[in-house]
């Protein structure tokens, strides 16, 4: 049932003078249950579940105390793009075209490339920001000029490659080398890249797809297989700020090769040799007639040549909250806000933004909810979805959170109850030793409710509390 189709039936509830079951007396006994339960003993927990007709609390414990919540603070970032942007706001890059001139039997020119804090920019989530799509369109836009045989001039309009200052250890560690990825003001391919680490006979070959040759910052040390394990193993370490993370990976003797996500540190090359190879390959041209440079003033656009469609608010939102992208979420908070330059002074604007409308003001170190230094109170959150609930954009909200047990990272809950599948929407939160859900429940009675759930500090196997967050939530449906 859809957003419009519920609100209708429980207006003819009240019009029969069928009211809501006050659930109040009826769950306070999970809150007895959960304070003895043995999963959440040692830990850190709270929870809140809030009607979203008229904000009634129907349950509680330390719903004001103030905890980790991991990637269940996407919902902050994902929401506030919808109300500070619409839904249907579309990020999009551009080329421009200049000083194209004839030289002997050649078209010379400078291709200017504006990803536009686009961060879908060459990613192959969407057809139309794959690189392949890209690079046709592209191509077809210079034969239009008549430009060919062709050399060709490649500018970035970003001139820095320096990422936007990262705000802590944790979150450092996280984004670059558990995630691959890498913050930076131009985006191409997400930012990542891959080591593949390929068996070939008694040795190991190692191939880097970024922008050069294996970077410098990582030193890689692969050790023969073991006699008494037969496995190789790979030991990865990266150097940053004179920091360094030792990375050790297994390479099985059935497996032929091994790949690794790592972050490409200057995107704008990758982006180049791409391009390069694909227009070699397309262009008659003389020799070395692609180059990339930089430019510290550029006062003239030129013409504009193309503009590259991305996805909407809408799009990006859904891909955020059910595949928890941490990369989009962080791209996204550069896009709000453009009075402000720093990435702080945007966090300070997100925070700014909730508090005006909660209440509460969160304490946020990020956009993507990495970092141990966020904390958000589940008070706080429920806050935040039920102001949503109330916004023209619900729609577009609710239908971008995952379905427990049907989508994204709420697939593999449910635990049995079919009941919960689709009538819960939430999004969910995970690190060492945190776990979080947020989101919407569609009660039979009580009609749409928003609920939080986080655990920090837990010391039971994480298997335990994913079947714990399943019984609060099929506790909804037991009758």
């Amino acid at each position: 049932m859809n957003v419009g189709g519920f609100r209708k039936v429980l207006a003819i509830l009240g019009f029969l003078g069928i009211g809501p079951i006050d659930l109040v007396g009826q769950y306070s006994a999970l809150i007895q249950k959960l304070t003895s339960d043995r999963r959440l003993a040692g830990a850190s927990w709270a929870i809140s579940v809030v009607r979203c007709s008229d904000g009634k609390t129907l349950l509680s414990h330390n719903a004001d105390l103030w905890l980790v919540p991991a990637s269940v603070q996407k919902i902050l970032t994902t929401a506030a793009a919808l109300e500070l942007l619409g839904p249907y706001h579309r990020f999009t890059s551009h080329f421009y075209l200049k000083d194209e001139r004839a030289h002997g039997n050649l078209w010379q020119a400078t291709l200017l490339v504006d990803p536009h804090l686009n961060p879908a920019f060459g990613s192959a989530l969407w057809k139309e920001t794959s690189p392949d799509s890209i690079f046709r369109s592209l191509a077809f836009h210079l034969r239009k000029l008549g430009l060919e045989p062709l050399c060709l001039r490649v500018v970035p309009l970003v001139a820095t490659t320096e990422a936007y200052n990262l705000p802590d250890f944790w979150y450092l560690e996280d984004v670059l080398f558990k995630y691959g990825t890498w913050p930076t003001p131009f985006v191409y391919k997400e930012n990542s890249a891959v080591l593949s680490l390929q068996k070939v006979k008694d040795r190991i070959e190692v191939r880097y797809n970024g922008s050069s040759d294996i970077p410098d910052w990582i030193e890689l040390n692969v050790v023969p297989k073991s006699p008494s394990q037969n496995i190789a193993k790979a030991r990865l370490v990266v150097k940053e700020n004179e920091i360094k993370w030792n990375y050790q990976f297994n390479i099985q003797k059935i497996r032929d090769s091994f790949r690794l996500k790592i972050p490409d540190l200057e995107p704008q090359k990758t982006f180049f040799k791409e391009l390069r190879a694909f227009l070699e390959k397309e262009f008659v041209s003389g020799e070395d007639c692609f180059e990339f440079s930089y430019e510290e003033d550029i006062f003239q656009l030129g013409r504009h040549l193309l503009r590259v469609e991305g996805p909407t608010v809408k799009e990006l939102d859904s891909v955020i909250n059910h595949e928890s992208h941490n990369f989009f979420t962080e791209m996204l908070l550069r896009n709000l806000f453009p009075q402000h330059v720093s990435y702080s002074a945007k966090l300070e604007a997100l925070q700014t933004f909730w508090q005006e409308r909660t209440g509460i003001r969160p304490m946020l170190s990020d956009a993507c909810g990495l970092s141990r230094s966020n904390l958000l109170s589940c008070n706080l959150i429920t806050s935040v979805l039920r102001y949503m609930y109330q916004s023209e954009w619900f729609q577009a909200f609710y239908s971008s959170l995952p379905i427990w047990g049907v989508s994204g990272t709420l697939k593999d809950l449910g635990g049995g109850r079919e009941k919960a599948y689709h009538n819960v929407r939430a999004k969910s939160g995970s690190m060492r030793r945190i776990a979080g859900y947020a989101g919407y429940i569609f009660h039979p009675q009580e009609g749409m409710l928003c609920f939080a759930l986080l655990i920090n500090n837990y010391i039971s196997d994480y298997k335990e509390i994913k079947e714990l967050g399943n019984e609060i939530i099929n506790h909804f449906f037991s009758n």
